[in-house]
């Protein structure tokens, strides 16, 4: 019993850390408000990069955790980009999601500074491709 009882407790453990483990992780995420984002690309003559996600989709955890980190992918998003992540769920991004009409996620936008729609794609992509779409 007391053998059952542990491996459940090791796996009731590991099943709370997997789905309350962030999905965004990468170190140059934008905190802030979109209007703010608009406000620090212009000021930075950069676009905006939002990436609408879920807590719960394992393609935005993935995204997390392979692409994000990447450094070929910070390197690009760091020159270029404000980048900034937005739960569609929650807040600004389920206002933002309705208003885009974001039906699929992940989905990533790019704003020019002015807020207007310059790219948008959808799905995970490996950290090469994902550099390749936001050149």
């Amino acid at each position: 019993m007391k053998k059952i009882n542990s491996i459940f407790t090791i796996l009731l453990i590991s099943v709370f850390i997997f789905s309350t483990s962030g999905v965004v992780n990468a170190q140059n995420h934008f905190k802030g408000t979109y209007a703010e984002a608009l406000a620090k690309a212009k000021k930075e003559n950069k676009k905006v990069l939002i990436d609408f996600y879920a807590t719960w989709c394992p393609p935005c955890k993935k995204m997390s955790a392979e692409v994000f980190p990447n450094e070929k992918v910070v390197k690009e998003l760091d020159a270029k980009y404000v980048f900034m992540s937005l739960d569609v769920e929650k807040g600004e991004g389920a206002t933002m999601a309705k208003k885009y009409g974001i039906r699929s996620i992940p989905t990533f936008y790019i704003m020019d500074k002015d807020g207007k729609i310059v790219k948008n794609f959808v799905g995970y992509n490996n950290p090469d491709k994902f550099v390749e779409l936001i050149k």
